[in-house]
């Protein structure tokens, strides 16, 4: 045991000499220097560039001789932007003729193809052409001209089934094949359009009519009247229906027997 804490104390021992050698060490490193040159100092006084049109005047205590580098590219730039003729103006102009040249682009350009609008024009007159038809039926629907009437409305139908208005002029054909003698017909049509057109008042008015006076299908007849005078009550009044939705007589008359229950 003697011998183990005699080693020990040793270890210690050299462990604090090399430690105060060290602190030494440092003290001498952090203490002020008496003699030498002093040391480098890296501040530098603040650039402070006067600038005139047409030229560059600079004040600074390391630009008494000359300009370095970093000074000369400020000079440059700053003596482009302040002389009227400098190269940056020039910069600016071809800038904005460069936009002008992009708006007038802009401007000029068309986003619809010229295919598409052949298309559109295309459908454009056909509509305007399926516009004319249908108000010539109604006019001749109108005058009593019920067979001329028949064929333009069936044109229509034949030559603008694609458009929304040939739904009308399919209930304007029934209408007329009625008035001209093909009844069955005309029932058909109105059967097809009263699920077409559901909601339609004049269409289900008009088979209610139809299916009491020449099919004798009384509850059916009830049940499309029923709808039609819940959406238009005025197809109650035969007035009415003969001179503002301008029926054809045969049809008038068979509304007529509906509502008297003739």
């Amino acid at each position: 045991m003697g011998a183990l804490a005699e080693s020990i104390k040793g270890i210690r021992g050299g462990i604090r000499g090399e430690l105060a050698v060290t602190s030494c060490n440092i003290s001498s490193a952090t203490t002020p220097r008496k003699h030498g040159p002093p040391p480098v100092s890296f501040h530098r006084a603040p650039f402070q560039p006067s600038l005139q049109k047409g030229a560059v005047c600079f004040s600074s205590p390391c630009n008494a001789q000359g300009l370095d580098a970093t000074t000369a590219l400020y000079a440059a730039t700053t003596t482009s932007i302040v002389d009227k003729n400098g190269p940056s103006l020039q910069i600016v102009s071809r800038a904005e003729q460069s936009l002008n040249k992009v708006t007038a682009s802009a401007r000029a350009y068309d986003p619809v193809d010229t295919r598409d609008r052949a298309a559109a024009a295309a459908f454009e007159s056909r509509a305007s052409n399926a516009v004319n038809l249908l108000s010539d039926a109604r006019q001749a629907a109108d005058a009593g001209r019920w067979s001329e009437a028949l064929q333009t409305y069936s044109k229509i139908v034949a030559e603008y089934s694609d458009l929304a208005l040939a739904a009308y002029a399919r209930v304007g054909r029934a209408l007329a094949l009625y008035e001209v003698g093909d009844k069955g017909e005309a029932i058909l049509e109105l059967q097809d359009m009263s699920l077409e057109l559901k909601g339609s008042p004049e269409v289900h008015a008009a088979l209610a009519a139809t299916l009491y006076h020449d099919k004798k299908q009384f509850a059916q007849a009830e049940n499309q009247f029923a709808a039609a005078t819940i959406l238009d009550p005025r197809y109650n009044d035969l007035e009415w229906v003969q001179k503002q939705k301008v029926w054809p007589p045969s049809l008038v008359q068979a509304l007529s027997s509906f509502l008297l229950l003739n």
